[in-house]
């Protein structure tokens, strides 16, 4: 994974205080499915949410009928967290778990505060570059985001440029 500063959360357009410096880096993980953050920090994001209420184990609930509109900024950039990839999964008629969880402390090991899986990185189209360490991010084409929630959709054909190749 590459470590990012997050520069600033908000939650339906209310920001969420985070220190900055070492205390908002981010592991950028593909290997992570979920937003894991510092209990505070999730706390915060879920009290902008009428209704939630922590479950267990770190995760929250909130009402399956409220649109969560959720950013990230990271190096002045802005992106945005779908409502669709927020819900993790319905677990009651009327309540579903968020994809934000608090991650135990971790004064005393080595990972940074922050854990920035695929809930994010699904809404993004996302760089890594191994000499110098760099990870970017792009914004995705509108035929993926018009795709988001919607599982019935056919997944887009490839496209390859009409210009043939040779080798020599």
């Amino acid at each position: 994974y590459r470590i990012q500063e997050i520069s600033e959360i908000t939650v339906q357009g209310s920001s969420i205080s985070l220190t900055s410096g070492s205390a908002s880096y981010a592991a950028i993980d593909t290997g992570t499915t979920l937003v894991g953050g510092p209990s505070d920090a999730i706390s915060e994001i879920f009290a902008q949410i009428p209704n939630s209420e922590p479950s267990s184990n770190g995760y929250w609930t909130y009402p399956c009928d409220t649109d969560v509109t959720l950013t990230m900024a990271f190096g002045g950039n802005t992106w945005t967290v779908s409502p669709a990839d927020f819900q993790l999964e319905q677990v009651t008629s009327s309540q579903c778990l968020g994809a934000f969880f608090e991650l135990p402390d971790s004064a005393n090991t080595i990972t940074p505060p922050w854990i920035v899986g695929d809930t994010f990185l699904k809404n993004v189209y996302t760089v890594f570059r191994y000499n110098p360490p760099s990870v970017g991010f792009a914004n995705l084409s509108s035929v993926a985001t018009g795709m988001d929630g919607d599982l019935n959709l056919a997944v887009p054909t490839p496209t390859f440029g009409s210009v043939a190749a040779a080798v020599t």
